[in-house]
């Protein structure tokens, strides 16, 4: 990213926006977006506006999008088509999100949120401590 550079992010179903300046390392924060389907609009006079035109932010995501940005006049746009898949260098977390439509099709004992939660990679049911043992009590722990 370059400094001073304006960043706007559009829902594609909901026309919702959020837009942010660079600071002058070329850093940003959009704070508070919802999930849902997103245009990214990157653009700084003297530079072609990079745009990403379809990403996907979950639940919860802490995403770091980098855009690259040509010389070029105004009015040239260069439009993204594929990316590499986002990795979360803000946190540590592990965490998955699962769509109704993967839920429903799934063979699960009566939906239970517990069996959707071990789908998580490194998620394991793990032993209730005997003081806290309560008839719907589980724990879950990750494999270190």
């Amino acid at each position: 990213m370059v400094p001073r550079a304006r960043i706007e992010v559009t829902n594609r179903g909901t026309g919702f926006v959020r837009s942010a300046t660079s600071d002058s390392s070329g850093q940003y924060v959009l704070s508070d977006v919802p999930a849902g389907h997103y245009q990214i609009k990157v653009s700084l006079p003297g530079f072609k506006v990079w745009v990403l035109p379809d990403f996907e932010l979950q639940v919860s995501q802490t995403a770091i999008v980098d855009a690259l940005l040509a010389v070029g006049s105004i009015d040239q746009e260069v439009t993204v088509t594929a990316s590499a898949p986002l990795l979360n260098a803000a946190t540590s977390s592990v965490g998955q999100v699962i769509n109704t439509s993967t839920v429903e099709r799934m063979p699960l004992n009566g939906r239970s949120l517990w069996q959707l939660a071990q789908l998580t990679p490194g998620a394991i049911p793990a032993p209730v401590a005997p003081r806290m043992r309560h008839p719907t009590a589980t724990r879950f722990a990750l494999d270190p």
